[in-house]
């Protein structure tokens, strides 16, 4: 999807070469392995390979429903009806499910956090739950039997064996509207155009700041083809896009739009090739496509430190691994420890020529993470260690004890010190 496409920051990119990321354990996999449609769905079965998993019959609690079968195939069974609003397509749908195979082996599940979320007739699914989803309402529970060729098919996928038949037991949990099917109608000669090639038409005035350089923004996004047909939206998924403007972490073409806006402020605009992805594209997008984008500008958000603290040589101390640690800021409470859960703001640049590497204020919210878990970059524990809530610490890291010869990618040069600014937000906040 495109929004993911757009959040292409340095953050990511250092935390991606360094060690996994700040996912908690088990999030996020059910979207992933059970309800993604991976293009697979539309093929035909075939016969069985060796291998393969037959399908023996329904697992015990699919076996005696009141199944309706479609003209697809699917089978769908109501065990427990709600009285909500129907699912239509174009709505945003929150589903709890539970799927498992023929065998009874449960390949996923969403019960005991968060439901999945989608947008119906918009192909994030797989075509048995574009099918079935739709003939639900708000608050019904239902079984469905998934034909593999609504499902998977000869291919599979992750622990979905070929042609496999899927079984699922699922709640409509919510139905909510979704961004909007088209964009605004406007008349050509109603937009204006930018210097750049920028088209802008301002379908409500913001009354509150303009942002400035470097601010970092969340913005709610339609995004289409100049032909209508539908990109991504934000409000679909229900996170809104955070990034600092004028940064290298998105096309130029949407720096440029948003700084037309005020906060509270809807425009739409149509963003030429150059201004996008180009002459290459990008994922879905095919080399030399013009976008229009409807923008919501929702809020602006503190900007990041625009360069270390000047700090006197002899304030930093030392640490036993090497580390140079400055307090700015004490902070009061208790001194984090080793499992304690933090969260914080950091800013770091390179000492060499000061230019900023990366920063958790671009992506409009601290970062959560244990101490001393070996989940951070290095000099984050290092300063980290001791903190209390509110305070503020900066960490010098000599290139041995950070990226050494090698450096990261092209965020970080081989033998680089790097500087980093800590912000204690809060520590252990979720302990009951």
């Amino acid at each position: 999807m495109l929004r993911y496409i757009l959040v292409l920051s340095a953050l990511l990119l250092l935390l991606a070469a360094c060690g996994p990321a700040n996912v908690p354990e088990g999030e996020g996999t059910a979207t992933a392995s059970v309800a993604e449609n991976d293009g697979t769905a539309d093929a035909a079965p075939t016969e069985e390979e060796p291998g393969e998993v037959a399908d023996e019959g329904p697992p015990p609690e699919f076996a005696d429903a009141d199944y309706e079968t479609t003209e697809s195939g699917l089978q769908i069974a109501i065990i427990e009806a709600g009285d909500g609003e129907p699912a239509e397509e174009g709505k945003i749908v929150l589903v709890h499910y539970t799927g498992k195979l023929a065998d009874g082996t449960t390949f996923d599940s969403s019960v005991g956090g968060e439901p999945i979320r989608f947008s119906l007739g918009q192909g994030r699914v797989i075509d048995g739950w574009e099918e079935g989803i739709a003939m639900l309402k708000e608050g019904d529970r239902a079984l469905m039997v998934v034909p593999p060729e609504l499902a998977y098919g000869p291919g599979g996928t992750g622990g979905i064996p070929p042609n496999a038949t899927l079984y699922f037991e699922v709640e409509l949990v919510e139905v909510l509207e979704g961004g909007p099917a088209a964009p605004v109608s406007v008349d050509e000669g109603d937009y204006e155009t930018t210097d750049s090639g920028l088209q802008v038409y301002v379908v409500e005035e913001g009354t509150g700041d303009a942002p400035e350089e470097g601010q970092p923004v969340r913005i709610d996004f339609t995004a289409w083809f100049t032909d209508g047909s539908r990109l991504d939206s934000t409000i679909d998924s229900g996170q809104p896009l955070v990034f600092a403007l004028g940064t290298e972490q998105l096309f130029p073409g949407l720096s440029e739009a948003v700084g037309t806006m005020r906060v509270g402020g809807q425009s739409q605009f149509i963003i030429p090739s150059d201004l996008a992805f180009g002459e290459t594209g990008t994922g879905g997008i095919p080399p030399n496509a013009d976008l229009i984008f409807l923008i919501d500008l929702l809020e602006l958000l503190p900007p990041a430190p625009e360069a270390p603290v000047e700090v006197d040589e002899d304030d930093y101390v030392t640490d036993d691994a090497g580390f140079l640690i400055a307090d700015i800021e004490e902070g009061s409470g208790d001194p984090a420890e080793a499992g304690d859960v933090a969260e914080f703001h950091v800013t770091g640049w390179l000492e060499e020529d000061g230019s900023k590497i990366l920063s958790s204020y671009d992506q409009g919210q601290p970062i959560l993470l244990p101490v001393a878990s070996g989940q951070a970059l290095p000099g984050w524990d290092a300063g980290l260690t001791g903190m209390r809530e509110g305070g503020i610490r900066q960490v010098i890291v000599p290139p041995e004890l950070g990226f050494g010869e090698t450096g990261a990618g092209d965020v970080v040069p081989p033998n680089a010190t790097i500087i980093w600014l800590i912000e204690l937000v809060s520590l252990n906040a979720d302990a009951e």
